[in-house]
């Protein structure tokens, strides 16, 4: 995966990302925005089960996206990908202060401050990708519906 080594790095990949997944959102009522695909992420690199992304892509996009060009696809996935190594590094360095969740417009706020709509988000994506883990999602069966 990929590491992002300064800040200027996270805001490009972010902003590109989620400029797409604004576009792809209105196309397709199942994929991500960014405060899910950080949630998303969270849950991925948690998992004691590693989750490859050909197996995670199609959830954060929803399907199969519509990209206008083969460089916007690539651009994309390496954004998508850069933005899995960071915030691997951030959860494998236990770094607690100054939790920042990332919003739609391409921000960060800070976990203390964000709006219930913010962590709803954040937590929707958290379950998607909670649900990629075969035995997790095995044992769901079995819960009861909390919604």
């Amino acid at each position: 995966m990929g590491n992002l080594k300064n800040g200027s790095e996270v805001s490009q990949n972010l902003k590109s990302l989620s400029d797409f997944l604004a576009f792809n959102k209105t196309n397709n009522e199942f994929g991500m925005n960014a405060t899910m695909f950080h949630g998303f992420l969270y849950a991925l690199i948690s998992s004691p089960i590693v989750i490859m992304p050909n197996d995670w892509m199609y959830v954060l996009f929803g399907g199969f996206p519509e990209f206008q060009s083969v460089e916007q696809q690539r651009e994309v996935y390496e954004s998508a990908l850069a933005l899995h190594g960071f915030v691997k590094l951030k959860l494998d360095a236990h770094e607690r202060e100054g939790l920042l969740i990332w919003e739609d417009n391409a921000g960060e706020i800070d976990l203390m401050i964000a709006s219930d709509s913010v962590l709803s988000d954040f937590c929707t994506g958290y379950v998607k990708g909670y649900l990629l883990d075969p035995v997790v999602k095995d044992t769901f069966i079995e819960l009861p519906d909390l919604s």
